[in-house]
């Protein structure tokens, strides 16, 4: 019967209920017959190999080596190798002597005045004296050993990181004397690959990245654009071009004058803040509004004029215009533009007192009298009827109450020095006028006399001239 079904029944299975004990089971060290070869661990497949280790330096000596489960007693170690287990000085990684000693410390077959590896450095010299190409002064090689036995392996090759940046050459350090330049570095304006692209100081300020010819230092204000830099041609695409801080300026997408117009929007002077499709026309040689008219009939300070055919305009026929059209005048005073005769209106003067004399201060314009006005403008007082126009007064320059028919002026009132008479025939002497009584004519009655002007001559002598006919 197999009762553990290991193809060993109970008569040669030392325990049929563990299938893995069976005669051709593995012994291993686990205190447990596997092999039923009545051997507890022994000969076990894992068991390990035990060195007696006399001088206690950590390390047995091979020939006294031991394979079992477990250590033949306290003075048994794992490890052997040791060339000298009486010596506990002597072990293998042990520092040799000096050159002097001939003793094998680190057991490596060779003691300190033995060139092993024929290397020109004997071995209390060399630092690997089993290496040819490890010794004092050797070039350092890329294979992970201290060639020139300084300590430090494979330094100045391309598998040593030199500038401890974490990047060796081999691993993509462009420069291994530079820990500022390694493939995850950041570029600076340095003159350096800081970030090993081979391409030096690119993305920074002091790289022309767009390859137009000037950096941001120099002024650039969009390193990714090539069609910007300072000096650029402005274009419409919703960039400062010319990286003067201003988008689209002097394009016909910019409103150059400030106006909220753009030449794109219909401002026909973008120069000009008062010409906009919204500007009001005026008369200034512009076209404010933009609507192709330069000074139209629109402009808010036209002038009216009128139609003209004898140099008095026709008031029912007009219009406006910044300059004066042909045939046209300012004038709108004709009477009747049909008859050339006919010219503009007559002043009328107001006559209030209805004596048919006006008032020269109470005008109008008109082509017939309106009522109550009159072309007379005389009227020395328009509130009284019975004060007509006013006078004709004389000079009477010797001041005798006559006055001299030579000098006089019209006036409402009595001018100092004149006089409503104009009869003295000598304004210069007071003593010669119509009022002075002359000597009674030969066969003339003495009660009779005459008014006359008595004139002398020269000599003296009288003569008596009428100057009136008043008696």
């Amino acid at each position: 019967m197999d009762a553990d079904q290991d193809g060993f029944d109970a008569s040669a299975d030392c325990d049929d209920t563990d299938s893995a004990v069976n005669p051709d089971a593995l012994e291993v060290c686990d205190g447990i017959d596997n092999d039923c070869d009545g051997d507890i661990d022994g000969g076990a497949a894992d068991a390990p190999t035990w060195y007696l280790d006399a001088d206690e330096d950590g390390f047995g000596a091979d020939s006294s080596a031991v394979v079992d489960c477990d250590a033949p007693g306290a003075d048994y170690v794992s490890v052997g190798g040791d060339c000298n287990d009486g010596e506990e000085a002597v072990y293998p990684g042990a520092e040799e002597a000096d050159c002097e000693d001939p003793i094998d410390y680190n057991c490596d077959g060779s003691v300190g005045l033995d060139d092993s590896d024929f290397d020109g450095a004997i071995a209390c010299e060399d630092c690997n004296d089993a290496d040819a190409t490890s010794y004092p002064g050797a070039v350092e090689l890329e294979d992970s050993a201290d060639n020139d036995c300084d300590s430090v392996i494979d330094e100045g090759t391309n598998a040593y990181d030199d500038d401890l940046d974490g990047f060796t050459e081999n691993a993509g350090d462009c420069d291994d004397a530079n820990a500022g330049a390694s493939p995850d570095g950041v570029e600076s304006c340095d003159g350096a690959d800081n970030d090993c692209d081979a391409v030096v100081d690119d993305g920074t300020s002091c790289f022309d990245d767009d390859d137009d010819g000037v950096t941001e230092d120099e002024g650039d204000c969009n390193d990714a654009s090539d069609v910007t830099f300072p000096g650029a041609s402005e274009v419409v695409d919703g960039a400062d071009n010319d990286c003067n801080g201003l988008v689209d300026d002097g394009t016909d997408a910019y409103d150059d004058d400030g106006d909220s117009f753009t030449e794109d929007e219909g401002d026909c002077d973008d120069a000009s803040a008062a010409v906009s499709p919204s500007a009001v026309e005026s008369c200034n040689g512009a076209d404010d509004d933009c609507d192709g008219n330069t000074d139209d009939s629109a402009a808010v300070d036209a002038s009216t004029w009128y139609a003209d055919g004898d140099t008095y305009g026709d008031p029912s026929v007009s219009q406006a215009a910044c300059s004066q059209p042909a045939s046209y005048v300012a004038d709108s005073a004709d009477c009747d533009d049909a008859d050339p005769g006919t010219l503009g209106p007559t002043v009328w003067y107001q006559d209030a007192d209805g004596d048919t004399y006006g008032d020269a201060s109470q005008t109008t314009d008109a082509c017939s009298a309106p009522a109550g006005y009159v072309a007379d403008s005389t009227d020395c007082n328009d509130a009284s009827a019975a004060l007509l126009g006013p006078s004709t007064w004389w000079a009477d320059g010797d001041n005798d109450g006559y006055g001299d028919t030579g000098s006089s002026l019209v006036a409402c009132d009595q001018p100092t020095g004149y006089v409503l008479d104009s009869t003295d025939c000598s304004g210069g002497l007071s003593w010669i006028n119509p009022g002075r009584r002359t000597r009674p004519r030969r066969n003339r009655p003495a009660t009779r006399s005459a008014r006359a002007c008595v004139c002398w001559t020269s000599t003296g002598a009288a003569e008596a001239k009428r100057a009136s006919t008043s008696p």
